[in-house]
Protein backbone atom coordinates (compact mmCIF):
# COMPACT_ATOMS: atom_id res chain seq x y z
CA UNK A 1 0.00 0.00 0.00
CA UNK A 2 2.72 2.34 0.70
CA UNK A 3 4.55 1.37 -2.62
CA UNK A 4 1.14 2.60 -4.09
CA UNK A 5 1.14 5.34 -2.42
CA UNK A 6 4.57 6.54 -3.32
CA UNK A 7 3.71 5.58 -6.75
CA UNK A 8 0.54 7.60 -7.29
CA UNK A 9 2.38 10.66 -5.70
CA UNK A 10 5.17 10.56 -8.58
CA UNK A 11 3.29 10.00 -11.12
CA UNK A 12 0.98 13.26 -10.05
CA UNK A 13 4.45 15.30 -9.42
CA UNK A 14 5.47 14.49 -13.10
CA UNK A 15 2.09 15.32 -14.38
CA UNK A 16 2.50 18.51 -12.21
CA UNK A 17 6.33 19.53 -13.79
CA UNK A 18 5.29 18.60 -17.24
CA UNK A 19 2.15 19.96 -17.97
CA UNK A 20 3.34 22.99 -19.83
CA UNK A 21 6.15 23.49 -22.62
CA UNK A 22 9.45 25.38 -21.32
CA UNK A 23 11.47 27.21 -24.03
CA UNK A 24 14.90 27.76 -22.37
CA UNK A 25 16.59 30.89 -24.72
CA UNK A 26 20.29 30.54 -24.75
CA UNK A 27 20.35 34.10 -23.16
CA UNK A 28 19.59 31.52 -19.85
CA UNK A 29 15.69 32.38 -19.38
CA UNK A 30 13.09 30.28 -19.55
CA UNK A 31 9.09 30.56 -21.15
CA UNK A 32 6.58 28.49 -19.47
CA UNK A 33 3.62 28.25 -22.39
CA UNK A 34 1.85 25.84 -24.84
CA UNK A 35 3.22 25.52 -28.34
CA UNK A 36 0.86 25.99 -31.07
CA UNK A 37 3.52 26.01 -33.96
CA UNK A 38 7.00 25.22 -34.57
CA UNK A 39 8.60 25.97 -37.89
CA UNK A 40 11.93 25.95 -38.86
CA UNK A 41 12.27 30.09 -38.54
CA UNK A 42 9.88 30.45 -35.95
CA UNK A 43 7.61 28.93 -32.72
CA UNK A 44 4.58 30.25 -31.91
CA UNK A 45 3.00 29.66 -28.29
CA UNK A 46 0.59 30.92 -25.73
CA UNK A 47 1.60 31.81 -22.25
CA UNK A 48 -1.37 31.92 -18.88
CA UNK A 49 -0.96 35.81 -18.42
CA UNK A 50 -2.01 36.47 -22.29
CA UNK A 51 -4.78 35.18 -24.80
CA UNK A 52 -2.72 36.63 -28.24
CA UNK A 53 -0.29 33.90 -29.67
CA UNK A 54 3.23 35.27 -29.31
CA UNK A 55 6.25 33.95 -31.56
CA UNK A 56 10.32 33.52 -31.25
CA UNK A 57 12.78 33.28 -33.51
CA UNK A 58 14.33 29.79 -33.55
CA UNK A 59 17.67 31.37 -33.25
CA UNK A 60 16.96 32.39 -29.94
CA UNK A 61 16.29 29.24 -28.84
CA UNK A 62 18.36 26.40 -26.98
CA UNK A 63 15.68 23.80 -26.54
CA UNK A 64 12.39 23.36 -26.23
CA UNK A 65 11.53 21.05 -22.84
CA UNK A 66 7.76 19.47 -23.64
CA UNK A 67 5.28 18.79 -21.81
CA UNK A 68 5.75 14.90 -22.13
CA UNK A 69 9.21 15.37 -21.48
CA UNK A 70 10.54 15.01 -23.81
CA UNK A 71 13.62 17.56 -24.98
CA UNK A 72 13.94 19.50 -28.81
CA UNK A 73 17.63 20.63 -28.59
CA UNK A 74 18.68 23.78 -31.30
CA UNK A 75 21.65 24.46 -33.28
CA UNK A 76 23.32 27.91 -31.80
CA UNK A 77 22.33 30.55 -35.16
CA UNK A 78 24.08 33.89 -36.19
CA UNK A 79 22.05 36.48 -37.48
CA UNK A 80 22.93 39.06 -40.26
CA UNK A 81 21.43 41.84 -41.83
CA UNK A 82 22.63 42.52 -45.00
CA UNK A 83 21.93 46.10 -46.40
CA UNK A 84 20.37 47.59 -49.80
CA UNK A 85 21.50 50.54 -51.72
CA UNK A 86 17.68 51.56 -51.79
CA UNK A 87 16.21 53.59 -48.87
CA UNK A 88 12.70 55.59 -48.88
CA UNK A 89 12.36 58.65 -45.82
CA UNK A 90 10.39 61.48 -44.73
CA UNK A 91 12.41 65.00 -44.30
CA UNK A 92 11.53 67.58 -42.25
CA UNK A 93 13.51 70.38 -43.82
CA UNK A 94 13.44 74.23 -42.83
CA UNK A 95 14.61 76.65 -45.32
CA UNK A 96 13.19 80.55 -46.59
CA UNK A 97 11.95 80.51 -42.81
CA UNK A 98 9.62 77.94 -43.97
CA UNK A 99 9.32 74.59 -42.42
CA UNK A 100 7.91 71.55 -44.65
CA UNK A 101 7.61 67.49 -44.98
CA UNK A 102 9.53 65.75 -48.11
CA UNK A 103 9.06 62.74 -49.22
CA UNK A 104 12.76 61.29 -50.49
CA UNK A 105 14.68 58.47 -51.70
CA UNK A 106 18.52 58.02 -50.84
CA UNK A 107 20.95 55.64 -53.36
CA UNK A 108 24.04 54.58 -51.91
CA UNK A 109 26.49 54.27 -54.63
CA UNK A 110 29.14 52.98 -52.59
CA UNK A 111 30.34 52.36 -48.92
CA UNK A 112 31.70 56.22 -48.99
CA UNK A 113 29.27 57.88 -51.23
CA UNK A 114 25.10 57.85 -51.34
CA UNK A 115 22.69 60.02 -52.94
CA UNK A 116 19.73 62.10 -51.13
CA UNK A 117 16.78 62.97 -53.52
CA UNK A 118 13.90 64.70 -51.49
CA UNK A 119 10.49 66.33 -53.08
CA UNK A 120 8.07 68.47 -51.65
CA UNK A 121 5.04 70.35 -53.43
CA UNK A 122 3.68 72.56 -50.78
CA UNK A 123 4.06 73.74 -47.23
CA UNK A 124 2.39 71.34 -45.18
CA UNK A 125 2.49 72.75 -42.02
CA UNK A 126 0.80 75.90 -43.18
CA UNK A 127 -1.54 73.81 -45.24
CA UNK A 128 -0.84 76.01 -48.41
CA UNK A 129 0.51 75.00 -52.01
CA UNK A 130 3.37 77.60 -51.58
CA UNK A 131 6.10 76.20 -53.66
CA UNK A 132 7.47 73.03 -55.56
CA UNK A 133 11.02 72.26 -54.10
CA UNK A 134 13.04 69.16 -54.95
CA UNK A 135 17.33 68.48 -54.33
CA UNK A 136 20.24 66.12 -55.10
CA UNK A 137 22.10 66.06 -52.30
CA UNK A 138 25.65 64.36 -52.33
CA UNK A 139 26.84 62.81 -49.53
CA UNK A 140 30.65 61.48 -48.99
CA UNK A 141 31.17 59.78 -45.55
CA UNK A 142 34.18 61.00 -43.86
CA UNK A 143 35.34 58.11 -41.30
CA UNK A 144 35.57 54.65 -41.42
CA UNK A 145 33.29 53.44 -38.28
CA UNK A 146 32.84 49.80 -37.76
CA UNK A 147 29.12 48.39 -36.86
CA UNK A 148 28.82 48.81 -32.84
CA UNK A 149 26.21 49.13 -30.19
CA UNK A 150 24.12 52.36 -30.67
CA UNK A 151 22.55 53.78 -27.39
CA UNK A 152 19.78 57.08 -26.88
CA UNK A 153 20.22 57.32 -23.20
CA UNK A 154 19.27 54.21 -21.93
CA UNK A 155 17.62 52.76 -24.73
CA UNK A 156 19.30 49.87 -27.04
CA UNK A 157 18.63 50.58 -30.33
CA UNK A 158 20.79 47.61 -31.67
CA UNK A 159 24.03 47.11 -34.45
CA UNK A 160 24.61 50.08 -36.53
CA UNK A 161 26.96 52.71 -37.77
CA UNK A 162 27.27 56.34 -37.21
CA UNK A 163 28.77 58.29 -39.48
CA UNK A 164 29.72 61.95 -40.12
CA UNK A 165 29.06 63.37 -44.31
CA UNK A 166 29.79 66.37 -46.06
CA UNK A 167 28.75 67.29 -49.69
CA UNK A 168 27.00 69.82 -52.21
CA UNK A 169 23.83 69.64 -52.67
CA UNK A 170 21.74 71.28 -55.44
CA UNK A 171 18.51 72.43 -55.34
CA UNK A 172 15.33 74.15 -56.86
CA UNK A 173 12.29 75.81 -55.77
CA UNK A 174 10.03 77.00 -57.46
CA UNK A 175 7.05 79.56 -56.00
CA UNK A 176 3.91 79.83 -57.07
CA UNK A 177 4.56 83.77 -57.85
CA UNK A 178 6.53 83.02 -60.76
CA UNK A 179 9.78 83.00 -58.75
CA UNK A 180 12.03 79.92 -59.21
CA UNK A 181 15.51 79.57 -57.84
CA UNK A 182 18.22 77.11 -58.72
CA UNK A 183 21.12 76.81 -55.40
CA UNK A 184 24.06 75.15 -55.05
CA UNK A 185 24.91 74.39 -51.46
CA UNK A 186 27.74 73.00 -48.91
CA UNK A 187 25.98 70.89 -46.23
CA UNK A 188 27.84 68.66 -43.68
CA UNK A 189 25.73 66.06 -41.33
CA UNK A 190 25.38 63.21 -39.41
CA UNK A 191 23.49 59.98 -40.24
CA UNK A 192 22.69 56.83 -37.96
CA UNK A 193 22.32 53.52 -39.57
CA UNK A 194 21.22 50.34 -37.93
CA UNK A 195 21.49 47.18 -39.66
CA UNK A 196 17.93 46.07 -39.23
CA UNK A 197 16.94 49.12 -41.67
CA UNK A 198 16.41 52.28 -39.44
CA UNK A 199 18.34 55.79 -40.76
CA UNK A 200 18.25 58.73 -39.06
CA UNK A 201 20.16 61.82 -40.44
CA UNK A 202 20.60 65.65 -39.44
CA UNK A 203 22.50 67.84 -41.37
CA UNK A 204 22.70 71.58 -42.94
CA UNK A 205 23.63 73.71 -45.53
CA UNK A 206 23.94 76.87 -47.30
CA UNK A 207 25.04 79.00 -50.11
CA UNK A 208 23.97 80.86 -52.95
CA UNK A 209 20.56 81.07 -55.19
CA UNK A 210 19.81 82.59 -58.75
CA UNK A 211 16.72 83.34 -60.95
CA UNK A 212 17.33 83.38 -64.07
CA UNK A 213 14.34 84.85 -65.14
CA UNK A 214 13.73 87.99 -62.99
CA UNK A 215 17.16 87.85 -62.42
CA UNK A 216 17.45 88.01 -58.67
CA UNK A 217 20.11 86.74 -56.60
CA UNK A 218 19.55 84.95 -52.84
CA UNK A 219 21.79 83.53 -50.35
CA UNK A 220 19.97 80.82 -48.23
CA UNK A 221 20.44 78.27 -45.22
CA UNK A 222 18.88 74.40 -44.90
CA UNK A 223 18.26 72.78 -41.87
CA UNK A 224 17.29 68.85 -42.83
CA UNK A 225 16.10 65.98 -40.55
CA UNK A 226 15.28 62.54 -41.48
CA UNK A 227 13.74 59.61 -40.48
CA UNK A 228 13.65 56.95 -43.10
CA UNK A 229 14.41 52.91 -43.86
CA UNK A 230 17.04 51.19 -46.07
CA UNK A 231 16.09 47.92 -47.36
CA UNK A 232 18.15 44.86 -45.84
CA UNK A 233 18.32 41.19 -45.93
CA UNK A 234 18.14 38.77 -42.68
CA UNK A 235 20.48 36.24 -43.16
CA UNK A 236 20.71 33.32 -40.60
CA UNK A 237 24.01 31.29 -40.40
CA UNK A 238 24.27 27.99 -38.11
Amino acid sequence: MKYFVLTLMFVALSGFLFSQDIIRKFDGTEIKCKIIEASKSEVKYKTDDSSEPKSIFSEDIKEIQFKDGTIKTYTKKIVEHELKKHMFSVDLMQFFGQKTLYLSYQFQASKKLAIHVPFSYKNIFKRQKTFIGGSVDFRYILNNSEPSKIYIGPLDLGIGNVDYFVGPSFQVTSFYNATTFYYIKGTAGVSMQQLWGLNASLFVGFGPGYDFSNSLTDFDWTVNITFGYRFNKRIVKE
